[in-house]
């Protein structure tokens, strides 16, 4: 196929309001691609390919949809894919939004009855699409249960956020609420609430218990950090000593050291 007539209308999925009022984005990337199909192809819309990809070893998992999934897969020239995204390496899908995050907040809901030990993320107010996405990667790659958003806080399904996760953003639930609805939520179900903070109560991080059956780890804004509002909500407050030839570690950062750490006295 030498044209891709829904491209102009793909191209605007890039648009936050475009994805709202349609309820479909685009994953680009093989990385983004390949976990939609493992995790949950019934959402996938449509898989646009490059004609130089078919067939080839890397991309054979687009063999695994089938018409029970209800997804097409169009081939199409590099210039139609072009016009869509020039960041996509020769493939991207379009999908369904209410379907991915339905099926990742029940993946959580149901995991909660059944697991004794559990780790979240809480963002608030988080504005920077790759550090989210980073984070979103961290989560997954170090067992974390879920990542809880504020309503103010980037757009989960910015092209920035999937790309910058690669592929983790369709395997780590991602849960959309205001803050104080989040806390509440994960206090009944158990979580000690743990705030990252600069004040005077904040312990060193080796010096807090990690290794409780729930925890939840609370960020701030990359600018401004958590507000004492919500840090009163905390049932610990912690902070990561670093250098002093370093100012401050950015979020992804701060995220990736407590997350590696918990994992690792968990398995001790």
């Amino acid at each position: 196929m030498e044209t891709l007539e829904s491209g102009k209308f793909y191209k605007k999925l890039f648009q936050k309001k475009y994805r709202e009022k349609h309820l479909l984005a685009v994953a680009e990337g093989k990385n983004a691609v390949e976990a939609l199909v493992e995790n949950m192809p019934n959402a996938i819309k449509e898989i646009c390919v490059a004609e130089g990809l078919k067939g080839k070893p890397e991309f054979l998992f687009l063999d695994s949809i089938t018409d029970a999934n209800n997804a097409n897969i169009l081939y199409c020239t590099d210039e139609a894919i072009n016009r869509v995204t020039k960041n996509s390496g020769g493939i991207f899908a379009v999908f369904f939004i209410q379907d991915v995050s339905q099926i990742l907040r029940d993946k959580f809901t149901k995991s909660i009855s059944k697991n004794d030990k559990q780790t979240a993320i809480v963002l608030s107010s988080i504005s920077d699409p790759g550090n989210l996405g980073t984070v979103i990667r961290a989560a997954n790659a170090f067992w974390a249960d879920a990542v809880f958003l504020t309503k103010n806080s980037v757009d989960e399904f910015n092209e920035k956020v999937i790309r910058s996760s690669a592929g983790s953003i369709f395997k780590t639930p991602i849960i959309r609420d205001d803050f104080e609805n989040i806390i509440n939520f994960l206090k009944k179900s158990g979580f000690t609430i743990i705030a990252t903070s600069l004040s005077k109560n904040a312990k060193e991080l080796a010096a807090a218990n990690l290794k409780r059956d729930k925890s939840a780890f609370v960020f701030g804004n990359e600018a401004h950090g958590l507000s004492n509002k919500e840090i009163a909500f905390a049932d610990e407050e912690v902070f990561i000593p670093i250098s002093e030839n370093v100012e401050s570690l950015n979020l992804a950062g701060s995220v990736n050291s407590i997350l590696a750490l918990k994992s690792f006295l968990d398995k001790k």
